[in-house]
């Protein structure tokens, strides 16, 4: 009886300890919001105002979770920084110029490189990183206008880059001892017709890739070969609800839940997130629409899966919704001041 009350104390301290903050990259007024989150309520207080020389866009962070990486923009630089586990604060390490604008940024999982996309530039590149020091780049690799997203497999040796302009994802082998990207055979598959995909994951457990499609307003599953690392289109969902005839919408980020039965899609027009259950054959079936902040350009799951930030682009504020894991039911409860045109949110939990 005393080692189960001890166990129990030991879990309880334990998750009293984790901190977890939000993060906001906000390209307006070239400021990073930090704020403190409540494990259990989901609620937000503003730590402080992160004030930068360039515009702020995406974030990615080391995944031991000591660094975080940032592109800007006016002038184009990829930033380092140290991060505080305790206060979340951000301490800059170096800044190092970039020669286009970066939409995207991805560490992978050893920790040693960075990945970069460049929509207007299109084209990607790889620049070495220890302890938070950039090195200088080790290769760019020119692919088509508009690219938009990079992410490696669960193995690490295959990468996805989503085109919206060419309505193709470009698949490489990727060697993570040297942190080469090489054109897989074949090098691109082409999206269903007038989808554009923007944004990808891996699904955590089937062998499924998922794109939010930037013009076609939906989500498309592709059937994954893990062995190969290429994709082949396989079903395609719309964001919008059957009767929707109102302004222009495009679609912006995605994600999909830690257990795969879930994803959410980011209506930027319609102004929502869109929610979809994933079964176990892996078919996606639509659930609805939650409304949002306008303009939803980025929004973000918590690692406790319990809650969901969205940052309206036009509204300069960050939504928070209560996530209900069992039904993928999106619950609204507070609504938080941001810097100007966020157009990140990042959530990190940091455990003892």
């Amino acid at each position: 009886m005393r080692v189960l009350s001890l166990l129990l104390v030991l879990l309880v301290s334990a998750s009293a300890s984790a901190k977890s903050f939000v993060y906001v990259s906000n390209g307006g007024d070239k400021t990073i919001s930090l704020f403190s989150m409540d494990e259990a309520k989901g609620d937000l207080t503003l730590v402080k105002t992160v004030q930068l020389e360039a515009a702020p866009g995406p974030m990615a962070l080391s995944p031991d979770q000591k660094f975080a990486y940032v592109a800007t923009s006016r002038p184009n630089n990829l930033l380092s920084f140290a991060v505080n586990a305790e206060t979340g604060d951000l301490t800059q390490i170096e800044a190092v110029p970039l020669d286009a604008t970066s939409c995207f940024v991805y560490c992978d999982p050893t920790g040693k490189w960075l990945l970069n996309t460049y929509y207007s530039a299109g084209k990607v590149t790889v620049h070495p990183v220890d302890g938070g020091q950039i090195g200088d780049l080790a290769q760019t690799i020119p692919t088509a206008k508009n690219a938009h997203c990079i992410r490696t497999d669960a193995t690490n040796r295959f990468a996805l880059v989503p085109h919206t302009g060419p309505n193709k994802i470009f698949q490489f082998r990727f060697d993570p001892a040297n942190g080469k990207l090489t054109a897989n055979d074949p090098s691109s598959v082409a999206a269903p017709e007038t989808t554009e995909p923007r944004h990808v994951q891996y699904h955590p457990t089937l062998p499924l890739v998922f794109s939010s499609d930037e013009v076609g307003d939906s989500i498309t599953a592709y059937d994954y070969d893990p062995a190969k690392g290429t994709l082949a289109p396989r079903q395609t969902v719309s964001t919008l609800p059957e009767d929707y005839d109102g302004t222009k919408n495009t679609c912006a980020d995605l994600e999909l839940t830690a257990d795969g039965k879930f994803a959410l899609v980011s209506n930027r027009g319609h102004d929502s997130i869109a929610r979809f259950a994933i079964g176990d054959d892996g078919q996606v079936t639509a659930l609805g629409q939650t409304p949002t902040e306008k303009i939803p350009r980025s929004f973000n799951l918590a690692p406790n899966q319990k809650f969901l930030y969205s940052a309206g682009q036009k509204s300069d504020q960050l939504a928070a919704y209560r996530f209900e894991k069992t039904t993928g039911d999106l619950a609204p409860f507070a609504t938080y001041k941001t810097g100007k045109a966020p157009s990140w949110v990042q959530v990190v939990t940091f455990a003892d």
